[in-house]
């Protein structure tokens, strides 16, 4: 059972989300990880990541920081939930391959896909748990065709 936040315990955590979602938008890696509380975990589809080094090369290798499989990647944001227990936010994920993903050599295609991503925050308001869900078949599809 969750415990009512108070007002300034939800702020922390909004003031957070934005920062970790510019912060992926701008493709700043730093920024990104200085959302991250002492112990992270994250989960992208089936894959767990489950200390900032691991996130860190998740996030780069994807395309997050200046390389990786993907350039150009966005998140929009479509619709927020907000509880005392997580921020859902359902998301449409966007960019252009541009290095090996999964086998796949680079193809210059985009991709874009519907999104999910639940986040659970610490005491403090950082991020300690990052659930995302995308269909990875749909992404080769766009890359295929």
């Amino acid at each position: 059972m969750s415990e009512t936040l108070s007002s300034k315990q939800m702020e922390a955590r909004l003031a957070n989300l934005e920062k970790h979602l510019r912060a992926e938008n701008d493709h700043d890696l730093d920024g990104i990880m200085e959302t991250y509380g002492q112990k992270p975990r994250v989960v992208i589809n089936k894959y767990i990541f489950e200390d900032l080094d691991s996130i860190r090369a998740f996030h780069d290798t994807f395309g997050f920081g200046r390389h990786g499989s993907f350039s150009t990647l966005r998140v929009r944001e479509k619709r927020r939930f907000i509880c005392d227990d997580a921020i859902v936010v359902e998301a449409t994920l966007s960019g252009k391959h541009v290095n090996i993903w999964q086998g796949i050599t680079a193809t210059g295609r985009e991709f874009e896909v519907p999104a999910c991503t639940i986040y659970i925050f610490d005491e403090e308001g950082k991020l300690a748990d990052e659930r995302v869900y995308f269909d990875n078949q749909l992404i080769i599809r766009q890359l295929r065709n």
